[in-house]
């Protein structure tokens, strides 16, 4: 059962936990790779989600709409 409250909360942790890799990425370079290492799986992870969603019914106008571009973007970026 999805829960968007818990989602929500859940998201806003991993928010500071980036945030706190990138304030300690800034203060020893060798965390550099391991923070964009970081950021090419949150692309795929991203990339997941999106065809996940598109399979359960959502169309590249709802993606677009919670992703902020537009529908062309979306389809072009993860279709």
């Amino acid at each position: 059962m999805k829960r968007p409250v818990d989602t929500a909360e859940y998201i806003a942790f991993v928010r500071r936990i980036v945030r706190a890799a990138g304030r300690r990425a800034g203060t020893d370079i060798e965390s550099l790779p391991h923070l964009i290492a970081l950021r090419s799986e949150l692309d795929g992870q991203i990339t997941e989600a999106v065809t996940a969603v598109r399979g359960d019914g959502y169309s590249w106008a709802d993606i677009a709409k919670r992703t902020g571009g537009t529908r062309q973007a979306a389809q072009q970026r993860w279709g």
